[in-house]
């Protein structure tokens, strides 16, 4: 009887690897954290420019939360499914922040009249 399953390996190169990206993710991450504070408590901006600033941030906290921790930029993702779950993810943010939008525009033009 032969034995058809391989066993797992350990592979400490690739834990290395793993580990090193966790970290660079989170320095990444608490950087752009920091910063967004700092902008909001010293009031370095204001206004509209603020909220584009913060925008911006934001926007370059997603692609590390993407990169770093889900790890979508390997080669192998999958087949595909981690890519289809990350679209899936952003159509529901869309959807939340669009269906908000509407409610407090809704809300605005009737408290007005």
């Amino acid at each position: 009887m032969s034995n058809t399953h391989k066993l797992a390996q350990p592979q400490p190169e690739k834990a290395k690897k793993l580990f090193r990206s966790y970290i660079i993710g989170l320095i990444f991450a608490v950087v752009l954290t920091i910063v967004s504070y700092i902008f909001v408590e010293n009031k370095i901006f204001t206004g509209e420019t603020l909220f584009f600033v913060l925008s911006i941030l934001v926007i370059l906290q997603m692609i590390v939360q993407v990169c770093f921790y889900l790890r979508l930029s390997d080669e192998k993702s999958d087949e595909g499914w981690s890519s289809l779950s990350l679209i899936f993810t952003l159509m529901i943010i869309a959807i939340i922040v669009a269906g908000n939008l509407w409610i407090l525009y809704n809300l605005n033009y009737n408290m007005m009249m």
